[in-house]
């Protein structure tokens, strides 16, 4: 049986964590994963250098699976080179700041332009629009922006962050949700489609529940301890089971 993504190209402009387990999930599925990739290599092959061997776990966990170019999209001749993949490519992911890729010239109106029928999925810290768009960010400032942090941890503590990396996975996920209902969208209408996710709002969608439960009853969620910080009071759900 073959998997769903298969004869499924993307086109990976991503480091990090946050859009590389989005698009090694697209692999794991059965697409062909092409990681673009500066001479030296991006930051994930790095991570706690020497401390293991080559290629460094943190890499393989993001990365295994992808096919693999060198190019340098700064110059003239690096953006022709992406261009003539977009033209043989499904979908386009990145997780540059908001702008980077317009100066690039490389802005998904250029990528559009090459190919119509194009998912082109971008991910940040903020998102594209307010005053913190521009903003560098990584997972522990998603925790904290998020507020994840306020909800982890003894109730008489300071904010803890959470023992995973759950900014970056979860935004991983929304990220990827998003390339997949693109691709539905394309197979159905030929119409390509533009895909933004961002580990703040992947974090306020985390706490769906709590956040709710905030602006409808004034009633602000606390720290979890050793269980989940909206966890149902005893009363409330006996009442919930004799509904």
């Amino acid at each position: 049986m073959g998997r769903p993504l298969e004869g499924i190209r993307v086109l990976d402009l991503t480091w990090a964590q946050q859009g590389p387990y989005a698009t090694v999930m697209l692999s794991d599925m059965g697409a062909e994963v092409i990681k673009v990739e500066p001479r030296e290599g991006e930051l994930g092959r790095k991570v706690v250098a020497g401390a293991y061997p080559q290629p460094a776990p943190y890499f393989v966990a993001h990365d295994r699976g992808k096919r693999g170019v060198t190019l340098d999209i700064r110059k003239p001749e690096g953006r022709a080179v992406i261009l003539r993949f977009v033209k043989e490519a499904d979908v386009i992911v990145h997780n540059m700041r908001p702008g980077v890729m317009e100066k690039l010239g490389l802005a998904y109106s250029d990528v559009r332009a090459v190919n119509p029928r194009i998912i082109y999925a971008s991910a940040s810290s903020f998102g594209p629009l307010g005053e913190m768009a521009a903003l560098p960010g990584f997972d522990i400032i998603g925790q904290a922006m998020g507020g994840i942090m306020s909800k982890t941890g003894a109730h008489d503590g300071p904010p803890m962050p959470a023992g995973a990396a759950i900014s970056d996975q979860v935004g991983a996920l929304y990220l990827c949700s998003g390339i997949l209902a693109g691709l539905v969208k394309v197979a159905r209408t030929g119409e390509g489609e533009q895909v933004d996710v961002s580990l703040y709002g992947a974090q306020i969608g985390l706490q769906a529940w709590g956040n709710h439960r905030t602006i409808h009853c004034w009633e602000e969620s606390r720290s979890g301890g050793n269980g989940p910080p909206d966890r149902l009071r005893p009363e409330l759900v006996v009442e919930l089971c004799h509904e």
